[in-house]
């Protein structure tokens, strides 16, 4: 029970660690019931908890620290790390050693407004906002505040779709090593994963010549385990005369390095061929699969058919994925219908 004496406020506690009695001094009663009720809290919940923090320590740095305190041997030291080095760029210059309950949407706002002036991007704006909500959440279980401020999360920029155009990927092919040019093309084609998942995968066993067609090993369970991608005639063009480069080998792997499997990514490669074709903008080989979708949607291409060259179980799926571009098609489809108002055909 806190108790007055003069003009300051006293809780006795005992020490989680030793047992031994102490007492705590605070300036006003809300200060000393709000430590005593987090106190209780932390005997309650866990016996080893770390002591409450103190009137001094209940600024946003101070419950910050408080709260990896608590957290230490579940979070990783290695995150910690990046966790503060995060908050010291963005959150604690700004509001830091303001009181936590006085901190107000328009400081979270104030933050933001911030990263942005310093071309920080939303994905890594979003990283030091989740760690603020994980914060906030923790201060409120704690009793420390009673309602965590609103801390809205920034659309991701990896959440929107810009596939490389027709002009960037002949640009990517113009200038990448020869690995490199067969995984724009393929993914480009056909709309397979890239990477070890399915395109490195890939043999001269799975191309069947006389049909025009690519069988892919599916990467995703629950669905068909193989599927059959139909490929175009200038397709199958540039695939016999890499089968004739390879010797006509049917074992070896489409995309090779000097004959050797890709057994991991094309990072380097990749970034190579985006600085020598000039382009600066974020594209990464995933987007070829993208550019598939996209291109094929865009050209009227029925979402089943699309959905299943590209390996989605279920076409919502890609409905999902792609809706931008099946509204642009249906704007299209609606631009197209003859007029019956001008006599036009």
């Amino acid at each position: 029970m806190a108790y007055q004496r003069g003009s300051k406020w006293y809780v006795k506690y005992r020490e989680v660690d030793t047992g031994n009695q102490r007492t705590a001094i605070f300036d006003s009663k809300e200060d000393a019931e709000l430590w005593q009720a987090q106190y209780k809290y932390n005997r309650k919940h866990n016996k080893k908890a770390v002591q409450p923090t103190t009137q001094q320590d209940r600024t946003l740095a101070g419950v910050i620290k408080a709260y990896y305190q608590s957290r230490k041997g579940e979070i990783k030291e290695s995150t910690i790390k990046s966790d503060f080095y995060r908050l010291n760029k963005a959150i604690l210059p700004l509001i830091g050693e303001k009181a936590l309950r006085q901190i107000t949407k328009a400081d979270i706002e104030t933050v933001i407004d911030d990263c942005r002036e310093r071309n920080n991007k939303n994905v890594s704006i979003n990283r030091a906002l989740d760690i603020l909500r994980s914060v906030f959440a923790y201060a409120v279980s704690m009793d420390l505040i009673a309602n965590a401020p609103p801390v809205r999360r920034l659309k991701d920029d990896r959440d929107i779709i810009k596939p490389p155009t027709p002009a960037e990927a002949k640009k990517l092919f113009s200038v990448a090593l020869p690995h490199v040019k067969r995984a724009i093309i393929i993914s480009c084609a056909t709309g397979i994963r890239p990477g070890r998942s399915e395109l490195f995968k890939v043999t001269w066993a799975d191309i069947d010549f006389e049909r025009a067609e690519m069988f892919v090993e599916s990467a995703k369970k629950g669905g068909l385990a193989q599927r059959v991608v139909p490929l175009r005639a200038d397709i199958m063009d540039l695939l016999k005369e890499w089968f004739s480069e390879d010797k006509e080998d049917i074992s070896k792997t489409i995309i090779h390095w000097h004959g050797k499997p890709i057994k991991h990514h094309i990072r380097s490669a990749w970034a190579r061929a985006l600085k020598q074709a000039g382009i600066t903008r974020r594209l990464r080989p995933y987007d070829l699969r993208h550019h598939f979708a996209t291109y094929a949607l865009s050209a009227g291409s029925d979402i089943k058919s699309v959905a299943d060259a590209m390996g989605h179980t279920d076409p919502s799926t890609t409905m999902k994925v792609y809706q931008h571009v099946l509204q642009r098609a249906k704007r299209d489809a609606v631009e197209s219908l003859p007029s019956l108002t001008d006599g036009k055909d």
